[in-house]
């Protein structure tokens, strides 16, 4: 894996066909809460309705229910 540039925030899957092993990681990111976030003046985006649309799967509905099986 290859991390670009600060510009460009890109993050590159170049193989280099080398073994990589990776110990005691941690991935900390910095977030932010929506909870004051404002809608902005303008039309909806057609993006997310149409992404949604694309890659939604409707399942049948199934009777609901599990089985545990006792310790043994």
């Amino acid at each position: 894996m290859e991390i670009g540039s600060v510009q460009t925030r890109d993050w590159l899957d170049t193989p280099s066909k080398q073994k990589i092993t990776i110990e005691n990681a941690s991935l900390a990111l910095a977030v932010d809460s929506p909870a004051d976030d404002r809608p902005t003046d303008g039309r909806r985006s057609p993006y997310p309705g149409a992404s949604a649309s694309v890659n939604t799967v409707q399942f049948p509905a199934s009777p609901a229910g599990f089985a545990v099986t006792p310790d043994r």
